[in-house]
């Protein structure tokens, strides 16, 4: 990705209208790309090669949430009640889930 330019060197604004579904379609494509919306239109635009992060199945996404839920609570139940309560095991399945979401994010599934 290219650097962004200066505020100095940015001297025109171009304005464009879009239907809801259609910013919706530009906004999803962008952040697929990992980019702004105006990044990502101004790239497209100028025919510039965009490449999009890899996408996790929606059942490793629903994964990552049910892990990050139990985190959540055992962060709370730590905060109330005390870290001599909560498992070692369980913390040490949660890093574990953790971790592996985190590698298969970063290097879209390859083990």
């Amino acid at each position: 990705m290219r650097p962004l330019k200066r505020s100095t060197e940015l001297r025109h604004r171009v304005s464009l209208y879009l239907s809801a579904a259609e910013r919706q379609l530009a906004e999803d494509k962008a952040s697929d790309a990992g980019l702004s919306l105006a990044s990502f239109l101004r790239q497209a635009a100028l025919a510039r090669r965009l490449t999009a992060i890899p996408l996790v199945s929606a059942a490793r996404w629903a994964e990552l949430a049910h892990t990050t839920a139990n985190l959540n609570q055992l962060l709370r139940h730590l905060n109330t009640k005390g870290a001599g309560v909560v498992s070692p095991a369980l913390v040490k399945k949660l890093l574990d889930e953790v971790q592996a979401l985190r590698h298969e994010l970063v290097t879209g599934g390859d083990r």
